[in-house]
Order: C-alpha cells, then structure tokens, then sequence
C-alpha cells in the first residue's frame, strides 16, 4: 500500500506538473498575440494583428476583451483620430468583424464595430436604424458581465443618436435599455457581493456605467432648463458613483472613464449633486 500510495502521489506530481507546464505555455502565447497584435496594429500591418487576434480568441476570452476595447479601441476616440490615421485600423476592425469563421471574435468586436459604424453613418437613417435594432437585440442576448463592454458602446452610441433630432426615438429606446439592464445588474444580489475581486469588479463596473447613464440625463435636463429632474438624475449618479469597495477595482471602470468622456477622468459625480 506504502508502495502504491507513493507512486501514485508520484504521478500525480507529474500530471500537475505538465498541466500547469501547459497552462503557463497557453498565457504566454496569449500575451505573445497579445503585445504581436498592439505591435501590428500600430505598424497598420493589418493581417499580421488579425491572425494574432484570432490566435489570441482560442486562447483567453478576457485577454482578448481587454485588448479589443481597453486598447485597440483607442484609435476610434474623437479626441485621438484626430492626432492618428485611422485607415488601417478600420480596415482591421472591419476584418475582424466579419471574419465569421471565428465566432469569439467576431462577438467580441461587434459593439465596437456597431459605435464605429455609427460615427460614420448619421447621415444615413436607414443604415442608422438597422445598426440600433441589431444592437438591441444583442443587448438581450447579452449577459450581465464586463465582456465585450455593450453597455459602454451603448451609452457612446446614445450620445451620438442624440445629436441628431430625427434619431430621438432610437436613442431613447437604446438608452432606457441600457438603463434596465443596468439597474439589474447594480441591485442584483449577485454584484452586491464584495467578498471577491471578480465580484467587486463586475459591481464596480456596473456602478459606475449607472453613474454615467445618469449623469448624461442630468446634464441634458440642465440644458433643457429641466433643474427638478436634473437634481434627480444627480443625486442617482452621485448615489452610483465608486464607492471604498469599488475603488479597490478601479481598472473596472477606468478605461470606461476615458471613453465615456473622451480622455477626460472622471472619478466621481459628488460634485455637482453637492
């Protein structure tokens, strides 16, 4: 038994051995596509960052997300196509949208190829409905998870809709949804959890996405001369802004920060409520 006991303790070592031999390879390859893709990227080497894209998709859903909308989503800021040529990079986020051979990344870049597309076609009503009725839908299908972050592009997407009066309808429709899924999300028991730092970071996330959508109401009620409502509105975004427990994950909410106002950090919305 003695004898039994140590060569199966033996093997096990060694299968532990190989599988976490095989798990570090799969990290190292997945930020080996993961540097390779920023590298082509901004070398405008479209295909070379594509097959890196699609490398990295097999192999870590979250890495892939992180990179598609924290970083490569960076090109398509207002404030920095303005300072970059953004040919290559739409030649590679339309690649990468319809490379329907590869379902991972095809989802992952589907909200920021739909915020993309929106920019380009406001003078298009028809293109401008069948985006906004496909992006509801995916929002349902969506789960409550940071992901491929459809709730950020939906409140980018709402700002641009609003700009134009044809669009009221749309953008109205687009912005209580989101509105719903994420009050579902901030007073789901499941993100009042804090005990872990996923949990913290989907709470964070979220909280502060609420924050966001309020604020923007907020602000257009001031405009409006609407001063009832706007107190409202910020009284919720100052009520959903990061609190101790969501500072802890502040790389939950911090690209969604740059995005949201275009470079400009916003920490919190206590001020102007105050």
């Amino acid at each position: 038994m003695r004898t039994f006991g140590k060569v199966t303790l033996a093997s096990l070592l060694v299968l532990f051995q190989v599988f976490s031999t095989f798990a570090q390879s799969d990290l190292q390859k997945a930020s080996d596509n993961f540097n390779k893709f920023q590298r082509f990227a901004q070398a405008r080497n479209v295909d070379s960052a594509f097959q890196n894209a699609q490398e990295l998709a097999g192999r870590n859903a979250n890495l892939l997300n992180d990179l598609l909308h924290d970083s490569f989503a960076q090109f398509f800021m207002p404030s920095a196509s303005v300072r970059v040529d953004t040919a290559s990079a739409r030649q590679l986020l339309r690649k990468m949208y319809t490379a329907t051979s590869n379902r991972p990344l095809q989802q992952s870049v589907y909200p920021l190829h739909r915020w993309v597309e929106t920019q380009n076609s406001l003078n298009d009503s028809a293109k401008i409905r069948r985006i906004v009725t496909g992006f509801l839908v995916a929002q349902t299908l969506s789960t409550e998870e940071q992901g491929n972050r459809i709730d950020r592009y939906a409140l980018l997407m709402y700002d641009l809709l609003k700009r134009k009066p044809e669009y009221g309808i749309l953008a109205d429709t687009l912005y209580e949804r989101t509105r719903q899924r994420l009050e579902h999300a901030v007073n789901g028991v499941y993100y009042q959890a804090v005990d872990d730092r996923r949990h913290r970071q989907i709470r964070a996330y979220f909280r502060y996405l609420m924050a966001c959508a309020n604020h923007v109401k907020a602000e257009e009620s001031v405009q409006k001369r609407e001063l009832a409502k706007a107190e409202l509105y910020r009284k919720q975004a100052s009520a959903f802004s990061p609190d101790d427990n969501d500072r802890l994950t502040k790389s939950a909410y911090f690209y969604e920060s740059a995005f949201l106002f275009d470079g400009q950090q916003r920490s919190d919305f206590h001020q102007p409520y105050a």
